[in-house]
């Protein structure tokens, strides 16, 4: 039986399909053929969005949307369409939305469009009460008058992590979808291969950066990294001299997460060590590659001091031994 707030929304979700029909003769042909439960008005709206040219473009969406960490501006949904992950993984701009009322048109009743400000509560479930300011904590919110995508509803949400969806790809369970969100903000971050940064413009031109540069970990500790691909791709951007690690670290400062504008110019010097900054974050698989590598283990930097006590001091236990295991000493270096 429909809630109350289910019904608004089935009523809704009719409207829109109505406001699709052009003659009297398709109105009431509609109205004779409406799905009776939400369910059903999602699993029609999912198949004309599977049978349409854009059904690729719509799941990486709905995928993002239904499990991004903070609420995603027009301009980074856009960019998520031109992340191809397949044998090979590669950024395409080509395949980037170019207007943002494409977002729109691909996902139809499942998405909307709204502003952004301080204060303001921008979540799409009706539960959350964090404000923009908590929303947005340690990174660089999208600004007043900003616009963001988000799912219309939250029963929107409900549908597509649950089991209910007839098309099986749009089942979007939490770890494989936390995999890919991981494995997409790898592949865009591993994109910058040239000093790109050192465009004044780089942010607007690159506008999920940030996003990528903050969160790949929180995905990819929720996925376990179980792929061989997503290892594949943390081995490569733990390369310390790679551009794709001084981007992530200049986009995001990891010691600093409050900073909600790092300065993305610092030199190689003032970045931390790929084996403390996998330590920080917990990443058993990249902190086992690195000491394979014959990375430091006792090598000093750091807002902690080093790798051992990065992961300590934020409770990453399995790192810990780990480090511990490969001749980590105990330290005791003053945290400044």
């Amino acid at each position: 039986m429909l809630t109350t707030v289910h019904r608004f929304r089935w009523a809704a979700c009719q409207l829109d399909a109505l406001a699709q029909c052009v003659t009297r003769g398709k109105v009431r042909r509609a109205l004779q053929d409406l799905p009776k439960t939400l369910d059903e008005t999602y699993a029609r709206i999912l198949h004309a969005i599977e049978e349409g040219q854009n059904a690729e473009e719509a799941l990486k969406i709905l995928t993002w949307l239904s499990y991004a960490e903070r609420p995603l501006t027009t301009a980074e949904v856009s960019q998520v369409t031109g992340i191809v992950i397949g044998e090979e993984c590669r950024f395409d701009e080509d395949e980037v939305l170019e207007d943002s009322n494409d977002i729109l048109r691909i996902c139809s009743s499942f998405v909307s469009i709204a502003t952004a400000g301080p204060g303001s509560n921008n979540s799409d479930d009706d539960d959350d009460d964090r404000t923009y300011d908590q929303i947005f904590d340690g990174e660089q919110g999208p600004g007043p008058e900003m616009m963001y995508v988000r799912l219309a509803h939250f029963s929107v949400k409900e549908y597509l992590i649950s089991t209910r969806p007839s098309i099986e790809r749009y089942k979007l369970s939490a770890q494989e979808s936390h995999e890919t969100l991981a494995t997409c903000c790898l592949v865009y971050l591993l994109h910058f291969n040239q000093d790109e940064w050192q465009n004044p413009d780089c942010e607007s031109i690159f506008s999920l950066a940030r996003y990528a540069s903050r969160f790949w970990t929180e995905h990819a500790r929720v996925s376990g990294m179980r792929s061989n691909q997503q290892r594949d791709l943390s081995t490569e951007i733990f390369t310390q001299n790679s551009t794709a690690f001084l981007a992530w670290m200049r986009f995001f400062e990891i010691d600093r997460p409050w900073d909600r504008n790092p300065d993305i110019r610092r030199t190689l010097f003032a970045l931390p060590k790929p084996l403390y900054v996998a330590s920080h974050e917990g990443l058993a698989q990249a902190v086992s590659a690195i000491l394979a590598a014959g990375a430091e283990v006792n090598a000093q930097g750091g807002h902690f001091g080093n790798a051992l006590q990065a992961a300590s001091s934020l409770g990453q236990e399995k790192v810990v031994q780990m480090l511990l295991d490969a001749g980590a000493e105990t330290i005791n270096t003053p945290v400044a």
